[in-house]
Parts: C-alpha cells; structure tokens; sequence
C-alpha cells in the first residue's frame, strides 16, 4: 500500500539515507510533492506497518505474557540454586570443622621421638 510519507518517515521506511531518498526525488524515480510546507513523498509501506491497533495490542499482550511466564521460571531456579548453594556452603563449613577437629586430635596424639622410644607419655593419654 502506497502512502505519503514526510522524507523523515520515508527514510526509516526505506532503510536509505536522506541524501540518497533526495537524489531519486530529483531524478525523478520516486513521487514528490510539497504539502504544507513540506516535501512528501510516494512510498510503498509493508503491510507489518498497517497492522490494527487491536492485531497488534494483541500480539504484544501475548508476547508479555509470555515474556513474563519466563520469567517466573527463571526465578524459581534461582531460587533453587540459591538453596543448594546454602546447602552447600554449609557442607564445607561442616567438613572445615570436622577436618579441624582431626586434625587437632592427630597433633595432640603425636608423641616426641623419644618419647615413643622410651615409651614415656602414653599412659597419660
């Protein structure tokens, strides 16, 4: 469908720049009039442009929802991941203490050199 266009809408339309949409208005192969003041120009526009109002309110509605069902989605696994990272933040903290724990154990077990020669200190254990 052809419409008048001002050369600003007429140049988004056609994807050109303004100086190559004024060089075909003085070659002559696009239609040009002055309304008002300004220049208009014959343009064919797609018919994606000429969607309803309500076509088009509709596609978007359904879009955002859409949009928004994901959301809600990519939510719940946050917060899933969100729970296993506690989870596992306090497993470590967890095999920290116990790993501490034996450790401390081992070291006050341990018995000088001698001292397992001589048998010295294992009856105070």
């Amino acid at each position: 469908m052809k419409e008048w266009l001002t050369i600003t809408e007429a140049v988004k339309v056609m994807n050109v720049s303004e100086r190559a949409l004024r060089y075909r208005i003085s070659r002559g192969t696009i239609e040009s009039k002055k309304e008002d003041g300004k220049r208009v120009v014959l343009v064919e526009v797609p018919k994606t442009m000429h969607e309803t109002a309500p076509e088009a309110l509709q596609e978007k509605t359904e879009r955002i929802a859409d949009l928004q069902q994901q959301v809600e989605n990519l939510q719940d696994h946050v917060d899933k991941l969100t729970q296993l990272l506690a989870v596992g933040q306090k497993s470590i903290q967890q095999l920290t203490e116990q790993n501490q724990f034996l450790l401390e154990d081992t070291r006050q077990k341990k018995l000088s050199f001698w001292k397992r020669i001589l048998g010295r200190g294992e009856s105070t254990r």
